[in-house]
């Protein structure tokens, strides 16, 4: 035993490590609020909430129409917005409104002025563009009909579509109301000028109605052609440029629209078409019926094809669906119809005054709640908008906050363990310092070594500080404070030391510091 050595303080370890656990279980606890917080609010946002497509069938006539390719453009646009739409073909727009009615399609695009009648599940989304009647006649009719007006298609030949057109029944309408009834051509049968063997009637014209489409006609022989047809297209009509370019005809004026719009809603009957069935052609709604004109050049500039604006009538184009649709689906097509680019350019005239336009039919309820939603006084949706805007913010504010708290306790913690680590360092310094003390003989040279650690570690911790490890200056003075009393305890043991080996050399009459030397380097004494 050292008897005398001077006594080491002894530095009680503190409840250093349960502060850190208590430090890392706040910072665990402040990194799941935010994480809470902000799983929160992507739920709020939910961008994985897209929403499922949605299935339809719109039907738009005869696939050469430009009807029919119009709802064809607009299925290609509607495919990036969650519409699939197929286009159903059809013999033209009464035959679309049987299959509304029926529920086999979802929408069609038809022609206006058609009474419903029975058919009371169909209703209107909006009323689009005028659809002008194109009436062509072969040019060799061209100066009789410019002389009598439709009055010179006496005894002709006359294609008016398919019996399930609109084109149709509004052609028979005009026809009589300029006082021509019409007879129907079963097929083959025709022959010049007679039917049946009958000969045609002096005001009358025969209804060729040997083609099922226009596609057949313009694939027939010269001189199977009829002598005129009628046609109600948008400008430019495919059929009516292909039957100009390809066949030579030309576009008549129809100047009666006013006077035939101010007439009476009429009931087709034997009058009107012989030898047809009771109700095959249904009731037209003239009223319904507007001005409208075929700018010049439309279909051909040499020759000019018309050669000035043509005056004719014209039915507006109809976008109707089945009442049985939701409003939920309706809602949403017209928000992509009326609100996507490529959706509202596809169709000529199609913007949201289309919505404000006087109804032919009734209107489905998803066009009410469409207009609800951009009317300013109903703000429900912007209000709902807002709510979840605010909370959005509110909950990611508060997760930037404790993920702010989080990082706050995180680098208090980092700082506190790695004071902790240099508390403990000190502390090993200070009990092998304490061991070596109690030791029956000093070990110098482990004392030295025990003292360039402390002064190691008391340079670490300076750059430290300089480098920002540490929070304020208390952390620092404490450590510094507990390793100048170890270094100090431990300086006073090597003095001790040396007074102990002066001593020895002495009495063994050596050299002092030969002796310190090999104390130093821990050799042992011969």
């Amino acid at each position: 035993m050292n008897l005398g050595v001077p006594k080491m303080k002894s530095h009680p370890i503190t409840d250093e490590n349960v502060r850190v656990r208590h430090g890392r279980l706040r910072e665990l606890l402040l990194l799941l609020i935010a994480l809470a917080l902000l799983a929160l609010s992507v739920w709020i946002w939910q961008p994985w909430d897209t929403k499922p497509t949605i299935r339809l069938r719109i039907s738009a006539g005869d696939p050469a129409s430009a009807r029919h390719r119009l709802a064809s453009s607009l299925a290609n646009h509607l495919g990036a917005d969650g519409f699939e739409l197929e286009v159903v073909p059809s013999q033209g727009s009464e035959e679309s409104l049987e299959w509304l009615n029926k529920g086999e399609i979802d929408l069609a695009l038809v022609q206006g002025g058609l009474n419903l009648l029975d058919r009371t599940d169909v209703r209107q989304l909006c009323a689009l563009e005028l659809e002008p009647l194109h009436v062509l006649v072969k040019p060799e009719h061209e100066p009789i009909l410019a002389e009598q007006g439709l009055m010179g298609l006496r005894g002709k030949r006359v294609f008016l579509s398919s019996k399930s057109a609109g084109t149709y029944v509004l052609s028979v309408n005009l026809l009589d109301f300029i006082g021509l009834s019409t007879q129907v051509s079963p097929g083959d049968t025709l022959q010049g000028d007679t039917l049946h063997g009958d000969t045609v009637g002096e005001d009358s014209v025969v209804v060729d109605d040997r083609w099922a489409g226009i596609e057949e006609l313009w694939n027939a022989p010269e001189d199977m052609l009829p002598d005129a047809i009628f046609h109600v297209s948008l400008v430019p009509s495919p059929v009516a440029h292909a039957l100009v370019a390809r066949k030579g005809y030309r576009l008549v004026p129809v100047p009666y629209a006013r006077a035939f719009a101010q007439s009476d809603i009429i009931e087709l009957g034997e009058n009107l078409i012989s030898e047809a069935s009771e109700g095959e052609v249904r009731e037209l709604n003239r009223s319904l019926i507007d001005e409208c004109t075929i700018p010049a050049f439309s279909y051909d500039v040499s020759p000019d094809v018309p050669h000035s604006d043509l005056k004719t009538l014209g039915a507006r184009m109809l976008l109707v669906t089945n009442r049985h649709q939701s409003n939920e689906t309706i809602e949403r097509f017209l928000t992509v119809l009326f609100e996507s680019d490529l959706a509202r350019h596809s169709i000529p005239g199609l913007d949201p005054q289309a919505l404000e336009r006087p109804s032919e039919y009734a209107v489905h309820p998803g066009v009410d709640g469409y207009r609800n939603r951009n009317k300013v006084l109903i703000a429900s949706d912007v209000v709902n908008y807002l709510e979840n805007v605010l909370a959005i913010a509110a909950t990611v504010t508060g997760a930037l906050f404790f993920l702010y708290q989080w990082y706050a306790e995180h680098r208090r913690s980092q700082r506190e363990s790695r004071f902790a680590e240099f508390m403990t360092r000190v502390i090993a310094i200070e009990q092998s310092a304490l061991n070596t003390e109690v030791a029956s003989k000093l070990d110098l040279a482990n004392l030295i070594r025990l003292q360039r650690e402390l002064a190691d570690l008391k340079a670490d911790a300076v750059q430290g500080f300089a480098a920002g490890e540490w929070q304020g200056t208390n952390m620092l003075n404490g450590l510094l404070a507990l390793i100048n009393d170890t270094r100090e305890q431990i300086t006073r043991l090597i003095l001790h030391e040396r007074e102990n080996i002066e001593q020895s050399a002495a009495s063994r009459q050596m050299d002092p510091d030969v002796l310190w030397r090999a104390e130093a380097m821990g050799e042992e004494d011969e």
